[in-house]
């Protein structure tokens, strides 16, 4: 059992629960972007900035963790890959986004800047989400092959399989809704669906930083 490591689990859990800590004012954002982005942009892009390397620095953390998790499963490993490419994602996405602001402020590349970050980014969200759900598909089955090699748990192997159904979910129709909303600002969803999709996408994270508490607290238990 020196394989699985109580406490790289709790490092798991503790930085899952600070990137749902991050993640919190998402659904604010998004109502936001809904209703009155014009007035809130100038808060909104620096405050989104922020997120972001935070957020990419959280996940250089747990990618790192994972690869000490990797002895227990091999989805662990594959799960950190995964980790690794979002951040090289978001990092190339932080950067075009900032010569952008800088081309349209330059006079004449103003409407060229805009087309090509509209046109490149529902193509970033749609790379983005894949590397996202296919980090969370691993970690889920990481957690759930941990879970068979201390005895199986049927309602924990339910609770991880409704987990990847909502992930599943939240990454499609947040991905078609900024899509419309990057593409087509005069056809905006309704904002509670908007909101409801950022708040799906919230419980999806709660559920996985609760996860691997639970597996943490298996692991304490049976070194005990």
């Amino acid at each position: 059992m020196n394989i699985l490591r109580a406490s790289v689990f709790r490092k798991i859990a503790r930085t899952e629960a600070i990137l749902f800590v991050v993640m919190l004012p998402f659904p604010v954002a998004a109502a936001v972007v809904r209703s009155r982005f014009s007035l809130f942009s100038v808060f909104l892009l620096p405050g989104a900035a922020l997120a972001t390397t935070l957020r990419m620095l959280l996940m250089i953390t747990l990618a790192n963790q994972l690869a000490e998790a990797a002895a227990a499963s091999q989805h662990f490993y594959h799960a950190k890959n995964w980790c690794l490419m979002q951040c090289v994602t978001e990092a190339i996405a932080l950067m075009l986004s900032i010569i952008m602001t800088v081309l349209n402020n330059t006079e004449g590349e103003a409407s060229r800047a805009n087309l090509l970050l509209t046109s490149l980014y529902p193509v970033y969200l749609f790379i983005l989400q894949l590397f996202n759900y296919l980090a969370k598909r691993h970690l889920l089955r990481g957690f759930g092959e941990v879970w068979q090699l201390c005895g199986g748990d049927a309602a924990q192997n339910r609770q991880f399989r409704q987990t990847h159904i909502l992930l599943v979910i939240s990454c499609i129709l947040f991905t078609l809704l900024i899509a419309v909303i990057s593409l087509k600002p005069a056809a905006q969803p309704a904002g509670w669906i908007l909101t409801g999709t950022a708040i799906l996408v919230l419980l999806v994270q709660l559920r996985i930083a609760w996860h691997a508490h639970k597996t943490a607290l298996l692991l304490t238990e049976l070194s005990e």
